[in-house]
């Protein structure tokens, strides 16, 4: 069957675009990669501005608190310096009363979990309530330069099994102003801790109906915006791979999507626009090749017709000696005076000369005859011996040895037996010219590898090493005007070409010249 020669490589870029496809087909689509890329994207950055939101807010809750606190230390500060006696040290039984009762009150409003005053010295004047724990350590505070030197409010955040609390202390003056110790005030953050658990509630909440949404939104856009074109891209390329280029792209977007349709259908129409070209170009090679093989077959027969005119004048004089020999046979028959045996004697003779002049014409009608195309497998023994009898009746071969050597266990050769006669009957007769009809031919027929060797060893003067190059060439002839058209030999290398094989020539100089022929040994049949 004809296959197109444009075709062919369409159906195979196919079948691999095809494979690729079955090999990609198991991964994730764009549409899923971009969407999860765009997704942990999004989610990220909404996380980080979540926390940072977080952060904030629990800053401002904690200040709120902390302000809260100061102004409580504050005032309790200042109503606790209202009542102390000046003349009296902080510790004093005194001064020590009306601090625990000033703290009593105070550790009784909302928010305060402890109060605790001590003086410069660290001493603890009052804790109230005192269960509430452990008191803590004051003294960095107390010697904070802003606590001691410039009488500012001074607060941290500590961690207690109950949770997180906020100590706030200031600055304790009498009503002279001298600074005789601290007021520190103890306040639980639960509910600020509580306040910022739902601010981290709604913020996850708010993130998964961001994610919800934007991979939502982000699948239309994706799928309306870029999947579906990028399919229709494709589909249209797939169909461009079978061939079919009336596949152009409607895709209008004023994005990079529609100036990569644009581009396509523009390679579309080049594409078209070529493969018009090419499947010209193939038409007038393909007609050209068949002219070619015309010529050749034309050369060919032609050659062919040259080397049976060249047997037929010594098919003629081989023809002449059989029949003046049965002519002079038949004669005596006519005569009528010979015994039966003598007739019998005589008509074998007749029957003898009459079937050796029907086999030198059959192997000249076989070589003159128009064949099949067709290769065969061919036996290398009965080839050549077809060729020596042609051969071995001209008479320039009268003065000359054929020796032939062949291995018995040669292999076929795969090869049309018309045309294989044509080239070694040339050569032997190339040969037998070369020596002017007086000389030995070697005709040797070996196995080398997966090779058959022929060879015509001639014993004449060889070729000139200048001419040694061009003997294959056309027109090329190492022959007088008129003895030869030089297409000899190139139609026989033509003809060795054509069955995968290859003919040489080695001449040293004076010592005549071998031709060689090389065919590929057919596999031998079980």
């Amino acid at each position: 069957m004809d296959v197109d020669p444009v075709e062919a490589p369409t159906g195979a870029a196919e079948r691999r675009l095809e494979g690729l496809r079955r090999e990609r087909s198991g991964g994730l689509g764009l549409r899923w990669q971009v969407l999860a890329v765009l997704s942990v994207v999004a989610l990220v950055t909404i996380m980080l501005i979540g926390l940072v939101v977080l952060k904030l807010n629990e800053r401002d809750l904690v200040r709120q608190k902390a302000d809260s606190g100061v102004a409580v230390a504050a005032v309790l500060a200042q109503t606790i310096g209202a009542s102390l006696e000046v003349d009296s040290p902080l510790s004093s039984p005194v001064n020590r009363a009306r601090v625990a009762q000033a703290a009593t009150m105070s550790a009784s409003l909302t928010g305060i979990s402890q109060v605790v005053v001590v003086d410069v010295d660290m001493a603890t004047i009052a804790a109230v309530p005192e269960e509430a724990g452990q008191s803590p350590d004051l003294s960095p505070g107390v010697e904070h330069a802003m606590v001691i030197g410039e009488r500012s409010p001074w607060w941290t955040i500590n961690a207690s099994p109950q949770g997180r609390e906020l100590l706030v202390l200031t600055p304790l003056g009498d009503r002279t102003g001298r600074i005789v110790g601290a007021v520190g005030v103890r306040m639980p953050l639960d509910e600020v801790d509580a306040r910022i658990a739902a601010s981290q509630r709604t913020m996850l909440l708010y993130i998964a109906v961001d994610a919800l949404a934007l991979l939502l939104v982000g699948y239309f856009l994706l799928t309306r915006l870029i999947v579906r074109p990028i399919e229709a891209i494709a589909r249209a390329t797939r169909r461009l791979a079978r061939g079919d280029f009336g596949s152009t792209l409607s895709l209008r977007p004023n994005n990079e999507i529609g100036l990569l349709a644009d581009d396509f259908n523009a390679m579309v129409r080049q594409l078209q626009s070529h493969r018009q070209r090419l499947e010209s170009q193939v038409e007038a090679l393909r007609r050209a090749n068949e002219e070619l093989a015309e010529a050749q077959r034309s050369l060919i027969r032609s050659e062919k017709l040259a080397t049976v005119g060249r047997l037929a004048a010594g098919v003629a004089h081989e023809i002449g000696n059989p029949l003046s020999a049965v002519i002079g046979y038949v004669e005596l028959i006519q005569d009528g005076d010979l015994d039966p045996e003598t007739c019998r004697d005589l008509m074998a003779r007749i029957d003898n000369e009459l079937h050796r002049i029907d086999g030198t014409l059959r192997d000249l009608l076989d070589t003159s005859r128009a064949e099949l195309q067709t290769q065969t497998l061919l036996g290398v023994q009965p080839l050549l011996a077809s060729a020596i009898r042609l051969v071995e009746a001209q008479p320039r071969f009268r003065g000359i040895a054929i020796d032939a050597h062949l291995d018995p266990d040669l292999p076929a050769v795969e090869a049309t037996e018309g045309r294989m006669q044509q080239v070694l009957v040339n050569l032997l007769l190339n040969a037998a010219d070369a020596m002017g009809g007086q000389g030995q031919i070697h005709l040797r027929a070996l196995s080398a590898g997966a090779e058959v060797l022929i060879e015509v060893e001639d014993t004449g003067p060889g070729i000139s090493p200048e001419a040694l190059p061009h003997l294959f060439e056309p027109f090329f002839t190492t022959q007088g005007p008129g003895e030869g058209t030089g297409l000899g030999l190139a139609i026989c290398q033509s003809i060795v070409a054509g069955f995968g094989g290859r003919l040489e020539v080695r001449s040293p100089p004076g010592q005549g010249a071998t031709f060689t022929i090389a065919l590929p040994a057919a596999p031998a049949r079980p």
